[in-house]
């Protein structure tokens, strides 16, 4: 809050330095005053998101068994079978064989593979490694999955339980719980 106040007084000085002067070094404090205004303003909207998602777990927002595919699976043969059409998740969970999640591939990426190329490369050629994939688990804080998934390309978590896949979140679930939350809280007021 006070890096907003700071922010909206070197805003308003820094445009009447410049107003009042014609100097416009003033503009400097003014862009200063308005990255503070919109850095508080970011913060202010996460505090208000996790107080919200307080005590909420992950298990409460997360899509249960969600669509898989294999590592070996070609892209031509995924892209056949279309069975991420049933589901809102635009990225796919890849878990091999023996049931260990590997990573997660992108739909819009395979669908960028060129047609010639389809029916041999697999999955595994294009998927992002377990790595480079946030994780949760079911017992997990929402409120504490929220800033992991800021700055991450698909904003969706992998929940695994035992090493497994049990489910997955996506911003969009948080959002609906946050959602049902406010709607919860209004009623009973």
């Amino acid at each position: 809050m006070a890096g907003r106040y700071l922010g909206w007084f070197m805003l308003l000085t820094g445009f009447a330095s410049v107003l009042l002067s014609g100097v416009l070094v003033g503009l400097w404090a003014a862009l200063v005053g308005w990255f503070l205004i919109a850095a508080g303003t970011a913060e202010g909207r996460v505090a208000q998101l996790q107080e919200a998602l307080h005590g909420v777990t992950v298990r409460q927002v997360m899509t249960r068994s969600p669509v898989t595919v294999a590592p070996s699976e070609t892209v031509a043969g995924f892209l056949g079978a279309l069975p991420f059409r049933r589901h809102a998740h635009v990225v796919v969970p890849v878990v091999a064989c023996d049931g260990d999640v590997v990573g997660l591939v992108s739909v819009r990426r395979i669908n960028r593979v060129p047609m010639e190329r389809r029916p041999k490369a697999t999955i595994g050629d294009f998927m992002r490694p377990l790595t480079e994939v946030v994780t949760a688990a079911p017992g997990d804080s929402v409120a504490d999955l929220v800033p992991r998934l800021e700055g991450k390309a698909k904003h969706l978590a992998l929940v695994l339980e035992g090493g497994r896949l049990v489910g997955v979140v996506a911003q969009a679930d948080i959002k609906w719980m946050v959602s049902r939350l406010t709607t919860d809280a209004q009623l009973r007021s």
